[in-house]
């Protein structure tokens, strides 16, 4: 779509950065099982391997349940490669933290 927001959690929401130190209260959704898993509140795999299918398949359940934790106050999301699927699942993971990830 055109627009520049789509769905958006009422959370906000990050394009996570493993060398980024994150608030306790931070929920993070990875996209691949990392060999050092972030310290965090909630994580959330979309995929064990990058697998853009499954990426896309699980993204929008894997927002929602971090949305519906009330224990998360932050969502930190994993980008994917923009490659073929990627680019898609990149376009709406932009669209949904576009509040808090101005372009600069």
């Amino acid at each position: 779509g055109l627009l520049k927001s789509h769905y958006s959690p009422t959370k906000p929401l990050y394009l996570f950065d493993p060398q980024q130190e994150l608030p306790p209260s931070s929920g993070v959704i990875l996209h691949g099982v990392p060999q050092q898993p972030p310290a965090c509140r909630r994580l959330i795999y979309t995929s064990n391997d990058h697998n853009s299918l499954e990426v896309a398949a699980h993204l929008f359940d894997a927002l929602h349940a971090m949305e519906d934790d009330p224990a998360i106050s932050r969502i930190y999301i994993e980008p994917v490669e923009e490659q073929g699927v990627g680019r898609a699942i990149m376009d709406r993971i932009r669209k949904a933290a576009y509040k808090y990830n101005k372009e600069r």
